[in-house]
């Protein structure tokens, strides 16, 4: 299974039946097949997220335990005679010992984490593998070193997991650990959308760690959509190794676009702000929150490409300007909003709930994800402010704004970017800050 939770703040059972994601089975035989081009077979497997069971078929072994909180997820599924589903908690007391773990465990954001449940289950294992866990990582790195920890020293490990692990910063930590015991690594990506008919927006991969292996080898491969793998020269498919992280300098640097609180209540479309007669610069500001209407011909955004491509085409273009002391028309529009609908994290720990912590104005606008060569990049003369996957790029100085655009333009991103899923890739912010970096150097 590969879970999803798009709207929760807790991991539990409830969220978890809600929103599990089935493994196709196509995909279970071939993490079988790989495994067993590892070991011919083994005496004891576990699965951790064991879903509806079907790691419990197609492989060589004495005995299999799956771990799966929901027991409606396999009460109709009969299991080999050596094979058994254990209802209880994959973080709950477990011996270990496993000759393998296999098995696809859920993929949670770690902003929808519980953060009871994320605390407790972080020092639990950062106390058994005796390092630091990122509390940013997302769900299926914590089942990923729950594997490591309950897998015996020459276990080997094949999970079906996001490929992101391999270059996200928030995954250094486990890939450093791993480094550091020499184990052996082969990461297959799917070139193919393994998960198309659910809501898994990622680039899957058969991650597998050979404990037996001290070699510290990593080989990366590319899976088509018959199974024929490819060896490939580095993460990122290409020949150039993936774009570096630099923390931000005081000037030139980059910021992730603002998160306010939900961009249903917070970014309005020019319909949406005429209904509520919201007040352009004291009610509501100009933002940005989908760069692709804009034509990548255009350098600057200004007035008119604003409202010519956004405004009058009916993007979201209006950000409800953060105040405490609302106008009565802007009262009126926020008295609108049901409280379910602001009953998310960060509205909960705004007081009010609608005054978020404001960002600056960018200097230049550009998008995070792209599909071919990298990013589309504005000059921001409009003045409006980034939002989400909109991310911005301020007080640019030693450098003119229009010499600057021109040479983000001018690098090549797409060879040494992790594709995010399918043909989509992002570029994060402090990856975005090297660039800058190596941009000023030259300067």
């Amino acid at each position: 299974m590969l879970d999803v939770i798009s709207d929760s703040q807790y991991f539990n059972a409830h969220y978890l039946a809600k929103c599990q994601v089935d493994t196709p089975s196509n995909i279970v035989e071939q993490a079988w097949r790989i495994a067993l081009q590892h070991r011919t077979d083994f005496h004891k497997v576990v699965d951790f997220g064991a879903g509806d069971g079907k790691f419990a078929f197609g492989g060589k072994y004495n005995n299999y335990i799956g771990y799966e909180i929901d027991k409606r997820r396999t009460h109709e599924r009969d299991l080999p005679p050596n094979a058994s589903i254990v209802h209880k908690c994959a973080f709950s007391e477990i011996r270990g010992g496993f000759d393998l773990c296999i098995g696809n465990p859920p993929y949670v954001r770690h902003h929808e984490l519980n953060d009871e449940w994320q605390l407790k289950i972080a020092s639990q294992l950062s106390d058994g593998l005796g390092i630091r866990l990122d509390r940013r990582s997302n769900a299926f790195i914590y089942f990923l070193c729950q594997a490591i920890l309950k897998t015996k020293n020459d276990a080997l490990i094949v999970q079906v997991i996001p490929y992101e692990w391999v270059s996200r910063p928030s995954c250094a930590f486990l890939r450093e650990y791993i480094s550091q015991q020499s184990w052996r690594v082969k990461v297959y990506r799917f070139k193919q959308d393994v998960f198309a008919h659910s809501k898994v927006l990622t680039t899957a991969s058969i991650t597998v760690i050979d404990k037996s292996d001290k070699s510290g080898k990593w080989d990366f491969y590319s899976i088509d959509a018959n199974f024929n793998s490819v060896k490939v020269e580095s993460a990122t498919g290409s020949n150039q190794n993936v774009l570096q992280y630099k923390r931000r300098a005081e000037n030139n640097y980059a910021q992730r676009g603002l998160s306010p609180g939900g961009q249903k209540i917070f970014c309005l479309t020019e319909q949406s702000r005429k209904e509520f007669n919201l007040e352009i610069g004291t009610d509501v500001v100009p933002c940005i929150t989908n760069i692709r209407p804009i034509p990548d011909s255009i350098t600057k955004l200004t007035k008119q490409n604003f409202n010519k491509y956004l405004v009058d085409a009916g993007e979201k273009c209006w950000l409800i300007a953060t105040t405490t002391s609302p106008s009565p028309k802007l009262s009126a529009y926020l008295d609108s909003i049901p409280e379910s609908e602001r009953n998310n994290y960060t509205c909960r720990n705004q007081s009010p709930w609608w005054c978020y912590r404001p960002h600056a104005v960018p200097d230049l606008l550009y998008g995070s994800g792209f599909t071919k060569f990298g990013p589309k990049v504005f000059i921001n003369s409009v003045g409006a402010v980034a939002v989400g996957a909109v991310h911005g790029i301020h007080k640019v100085k030693r450098i003119t704004k229009d010499k600057l655009r021109a040479a983000i333009r001018n690098f090549d991103f797409e060879s040494k970017i992790v594709s995010h899923s399918g043909a989509l890739k992002k570029i994060e912010v402090n990856q975005m800050n090297s660039v800058l970096g190596t941009i000023l150097e030259h300067v």
